[in-house]
């Protein structure tokens, strides 16, 4: 869960290891908390969800989107939660490059002034997400304040579990 992979990366800067001296961070005195949220049958539905999860004290919210139930969910949410939330997608390797319609569709969330686009593409396709970093450069690391919108080319791409083994990394 989101809360316990945060409790641990707490956990882990807060030892005093060899391990915890080379993670570069900063101490802070809390840890924003996220959550997943699974697809819903509409990008209204969507919506409720995030605003309820959001109200109940979560800060980041990453979306779980496919192919056709991307862009305009992820519009919705965005409306729903305002400018400053943090918003992210995980696509769970569902797009292709050489598709054109994910490409569009790619090219829009870029511009919804999402957090991050989480392993849009099959963790083996490593040449296009190489291209697709190209296309989308990754922002810089400061996340607040966020800014209120975004021209193209601000979202950060996040391979996820994209790299299985050390030759993918």
């Amino acid at each position: 869960s989101a809360i316990h992979k945060d409790i641990s990366l707490a956990a882990l800067l807060a030892a005093e290891s060899e391990t915890s001296r080379d993670v570069p961070a900063t101490p802070r005195e809390f840890v924003e908390t996220g959550i997943a949220l699974g697809l819903q049958s509409s990008a209204e539905a969507l919506a409720e969800r995030a605003v309820a999860a959001r109200d109940e004290g979560y800060q980041r919210i990453k979306l779980k989107i496919t192919p056709g139930s991307d862009v305009e969910f992820a519009r919705v949410v965005r409306m729903a939660l305002g400018p400053h939330a943090s918003v992210t997608v995980d696509a769970n390797g569902s797009y292709s490059l050489d598709n054109a319609t994910h490409r569009l569709a790619l090219d829009h969330l870029d511009t919804l002034g999402l957090t991050m686009i989480e392993q849009p593409l099959a963790h083996d396709d490593l040449l296009y997400h190489a291209e697709l970093q190209q296309l989308l450069p990754p922002r810089s690391r400061s996340t607040h304040p966020r800014p209120a919108y975004r021209t193209r080319g601000q979202t950060a791409m996040g391979l996820g579990v994209s790299s299985r083994a050390p030759r993918d990394a």
